[in-house]
């Protein structure tokens, strides 16, 4: 039973001995300036490892150097994952791969051709550090004059790395970005970083192997994702103006990018109106695209069931997006997707409602999609936060990391004899 569950386990059991050992290391002394107990490193260790970015403190307060380059290092492994962590190192010593570790790996990063997977995990680690030491040269010139050299190297670092493994968490103060609202430059060059992380690299990939450069040459998933991705910062941008006048262009449009799913902020998320948050929820529970840096259900989950609607809607038996005609499988885990995340909020909607006592439906709502989506906008104060209300949280946060459908695959047993039968067909009234 256990090797059948092999590839949802690995990276729950990895991910929580990352978690478990991070926490350890940060309450040591030299780790952190406050004296800070478990529970409140183990959170910041959930928030950092599920690259979530909600914080129960300011980090730039709480922990010294060694302790933010620890979370530094977990938001790293969880822009990474678990499992091309792991598999760079099988490769690297050169260990020869079971066909079943393999398989492990496919499930992982989402590629399949098992004769290039090396060269694939080698062209993500190359491509995190190119564009990592890319950014952190930009960033730099706009934090040195603000923090001073030493500080304004190592802040850029951390931010550099927040942002494109859509974490969120900050060493900037309390004030966050904030103080950056009116410096286009930094906000494009995070926007970039962001948007890079978010659409993942087997887009970027797949855009270099594309000699021609003709968008009908790419895959299939790539053309999903892009034609989606513009929709989502195009769209929720214009409509972020219309709702909030006296924000920029460019905030806004910062604001709608980092919604899916970074959670950093240049402006504040508290002070937006109903409809700007009830906006950005459902761009934090529609999140960034597969095999990305970014959270939530995913675009191309939410493409797939929104075209079938739109396919059953026209009468067609057959969904096809871009002339190739997508699985039903494809589809039913698309749905499964949704679905799932949606029962599990309203669980832990549930009892954050009765832990907390909180009576804003929309607050209460927009706090459990922000953690199980990883994204890290926060309406609350989690340093006066109750420890079962934590709890939800970092289950929430956790669960998003690692998926609903793996942790529900990973605790459900598999009906294998349905799947030795054809049953008859019936038909149902609907």
């Amino acid at each position: 039973m256990l090797k059948e569950k092999k590839n949802y386990l690995v990276p729950i059991i990895g991910f929580a001995l990352i978690i478990i050992i991070a926490a350890i290391i940060l309450v040591l002394p030299g780790f952190n300036n406050m004296g800070l107990s478990f529970k409140e490193t183990l959170f910041t260790s959930v928030s950092a490892i599920t690259t979530t970015g909600i914080s129960n403190g300011p980090i730039s307060s709480n922990y010294t150097f060694l302790g933010q380059f620890i979370i530094a290092l977990e938001m790293e492994i969880g822009a990474l994952g678990f499992i091309v962590f792991i598999s760079y190192f099988w490769y690297s010593k050169n260990k020869k791969i079971k066909i079943s570790d393999r398989d492990v790996i496919n499930d992982g990063i989402g590629y399949s051709d098992d004769g290039l997977l090396r060269n694939h995990i080698n062209f993500i680690i190359k491509f995190m550090i190119v564009v990592q030491i890319v950014a952190v040269v930009l960033v730099v010139f706009a934090f040195i004059p603000r923090y001073g050299i030493i500080k304004g190297v190592w802040r850029s670092i951390f931010t550099t790395i927040s942002a494109f493994s859509n974490c969120g968490l900050d060493n900037l103060g309390v004030s966050s970005m904030i103080p950056f609202e009116n410096n286009a430059y930094i906000q494009i060059v995070i926007i970039c970083l962001m948007l890079i992380g978010s659409i993942g690299v087997i887009v970027i990939e797949d855009f270099i192997n594309n000699k021609i450069r003709k968008f009908s040459r790419l895959k299939i998933i790539t053309k999903i994702i892009l034609t989606c991705t513009a929709f989502l910062i195009v769209v929720p941008t214009i409509i972020l103006k219309i709702y909030e006048p006296k924000l920029t262009i460019i905030n806004c449009l910062f604001t709608a990018i980092s919604a899916r799913n970074t959670g950093l902020t240049v402006v504040s998320i508290d002070g937006l109106s109903h409809g700007s948050k009830v906006l950005l929820t459902i761009l934090m529970f529609i999140g960034g695209s597969p095999t990305s840096t970014a959270g939530g259900v995913r675009v191309v989950a939410v493409a797939l069931v929104l075209s079938t609607v739109w396919t059953t809607i026209k009468g067609r038996e057959e969904l096809v997006l871009f002339n190739k005609k997508i699985k039903h499988e494809t589809v039913y885990k698309a749905i499964s997707i949704i679905v799932v995340a949606i029962l599990v909020l309203i669980v832990s909607c549930t009892l954050f409602r009765i832990s907390t006592g909180e009576q804003d439906l929309l607050k209460i709502i927009f706090e459990n999609v922000s953690a199980i989506s990883n994204t890290g906008y926060s309406l609350y104060d989690y340093m006066n936060m109750n420890y079962f209300s934590e709890c939800i949280i970092m289950v929430l946060m956790f669960i998003g990391r690692v998926g609903p459908i793996t942790v529900v695959y990973a605790v459900t047993k598999k009906d294998k004899k349905s799947m030795q039968y054809d049953f008859p067909t019936a038909n149902i009234i609907l």
